[in-house]
């Protein structure tokens, strides 16, 4: 599965706020972390964090444009399904969206063997 969720936020996150709601998306969903929190800072648009979990990951970018308020893109990527719904709540009330721009959801799971 591969839920895609972006929208409009109140204000950009630090690192270890990042870190401490990115952990805990991933027990909302029930998934399991894997080595540590990535943090970059991009000078020209806004930082990007990653968490690896075993069943794949988890990503987010900041967008900080000039005149616009800061943009968040969501990502979970997973092979095991998860609860969609209570992903996008979190992901929408914990890091703060007020305004949904994009969402969408890919199943991405094996099909059966013919």
């Amino acid at each position: 599965m591969h839920l895609m969720y972006d929208g409009y936020v109140k204000r950009t996150l630090t690192k270890d706020e990042a870190e401490q709601l990115t952990l805990e998306l991933i027990r909302t969903v029930d998934m399991t972390p894997v080595g540590p929190f990535c943090w970059q800072e991009f000078d020209a648009l806004g930082p990007s964090f990653f968490q690896m979990i075993a069943e794949s990951h988890v990503f987010g970018h900041y967008y900080n444009l000039d005149g616009r308020p800061p943009y968040l893109s969501m990502e979970i990527y997973s092979c095991k399904p998860f609860r969609v719904v209570g992903a996008q709540n979190f992901i929408r009330d914990r890091f703060g969206i007020w305004e949904c721009r994009y969402k969408n959801l890919l199943d991405r799971s094996f099909p059966p063997l013919p």
